[in-house]
């Protein structure tokens, strides 16, 4: 249960960044062209004993976070993502 609360919280975070920032379509217009690269390494940066990998696998966006006495690993599904971005453009001010 404590892994299903670190992504959500982290998808959430997501979407409200993109919310405050004005960034809907953005996401959404991501998020779809996203899921045509099921299986992507986007970003594996390693700086000593640092690691940023960024990718998707199996219809996520997989963001792993390492470095010494700290990891972070956020799982959210693109089309959730995508389904949640869609909803809010769609009921935003402007729409």
């Amino acid at each position: 249960m404590g892994g299903c609360y670190v992504v959500s919280q982290a998808c959430f975070r997501l979407l409200r960044h993109c919310i405050r920032g004005g960034r809907l379509y953005t996401l959404r217009a991501l998020t779809k062209e996203l899921k045509k690269y099921p299986e992507t390494e986007l970003v594996d940066v390693e700086d000593g004993k640092q690691r940023v990998r960024i990718r998707t696998h199996q219809g996520k966006l997989l963001i792993d976070v390492t470095e010494p006495g700290e990891n972070v690993h956020v799982a959210c599904p693109l089309a959730m993502i995508e389904d949640v971005a869609s909803e809010l453009e769609a009921k935003s001010p402007g729409a």
